[in-house]
């Protein structure tokens, strides 16, 4: 039997419970059935909560993780973000940062880099060499293509990464000739000459024996005839009547113009030069006179590059 009280089992004859010492009245055997029952359901509900607890765990762990990785995804998408925003302003940068050197090289490469956007003043161009000066007179025209018949010019500005050679000097003047140049560029051309005279005139010490005179003169370094004309190569030269002059060979002063020019005359040139008729006579005269004394300028009138006129030689005396 079982105490009603406690639920332990007891004597059946026993009048007090030895464990709790309530009065035993009536104990029932089915008391550790309903104690049993009561146990299982305690069990179960502690059981649910448990799962409950667990499932809750799970729950929140999960949400955590999504959340974690949520917050990382954000994190690193914006850091993405930025990264690219760098990325891409350093790649934008770095065009116009190579444009600028390449820009800062190319200028290097010029005597005079902004003669076709402004005018220089002639103080900033009369501390420039002979050879300086040359450079960039002709550097004007090699900005337009220009090709050059002189070696060392030819050499000079085929070293440059901006020049393009596009016209000789016939495909030049067929383009429009000095028409190419803006008035920037003229302008330039013309103080860079007007230097180049003053220079030149300083050092001037041609002197010869009178003749016919002309105003222009071309001191001969090369000469033949070719294709049924006579081409002669030299300087050439704008001759001015001294009027200061004591004596004959001091007539005409020589103010060097241009280097290294080529010109031409067949036989519709005017000669007027005792018995020349032909170019073939011209060829002769200048051989005599260049065995003679060494050198000769021929006096002649130009239109372009061909002789319209021939007056004759002046030699040094």
């Amino acid at each position: 039997m079982f105490c009603r009280h406690c639920g332990k089992e007891i004597a059946d004859d026993s009048r007090f419970c030895p464990i709790c010492g309530a009065e035993v009245t009536g104990a029932s055997s089915n008391q550790p059935e309903k104690k049993s029952e009561s146990l299982k359901v305690r069990k179960s509900i502690m059981m649910a909560g448990g799962l409950i607890v667990i499932a809750l765990g799970i729950s929140a762990y999960f949400l955590s993780g999504q959340m974690k990785t949520g917050s990382s995804s954000e994190m690193t998408e914006a850091e993405a973000t930025v990264s690219s925003d760098v990325d891409m302003q350093s790649t934008e940068e770095m065009p116009g940062q190579e444009e600028k050197i390449q820009e800062e090289d190319i200028a290097g490469e010029y005597i005079l880099p902004e003669s076709n956007v402004r005018i220089y003043a002639k103080e900033e161009l009369e501390n420039l060499s002979d050879e300086e000066l040359r450079l960039a007179r002709n550097e004007i025209y090699a900005r337009h293509g220009r090709i050059f018949s002189s070696d060392d010019l030819k050499q000079y500005f085929e070293s440059k990464s901006w020049y393009q050679p596009l016209y000789d000097k016939d495909m030049f003047e067929a383009q429009g000739g000095d028409s190419l140049l803006n008035p920037e560029e003229i302008a330039n051309r013309d103080i860079i000459q007007m230097i180049e005279n003053e220079k030149n005139a300083e050092n001037i010490d041609y002197k010869g024996s009178y003749v016919l005179q002309g105003e222009e003169y071309v001191w001969v370094k090369n000469y033949y005839i070719k294709n049924n004309c006579l081409y002669i190569e030299g300087q050439y030269c704008d001759g001015v009547a001294n009027p200061n002059a004591e004596i004959e060979c001091d007539t005409i002063l020589f103010y060097p113009i241009k280097e290294n020019v080529v010109i031409r005359m067949d036989n519709n040139t005017v000669l007027h030069w005792q018995d020349c008729h032909t170019i073939e006579d011209v060829k002769t005269h200048i051989d005599n006179v260049i065995y003679w004394f060494d050198n000769t300028a021929v006096n002649i009138k130009l239109k372009g590059d061909y002789v319209t006129d021939w007056y004759g030689t002046w030699q040094y005396s």
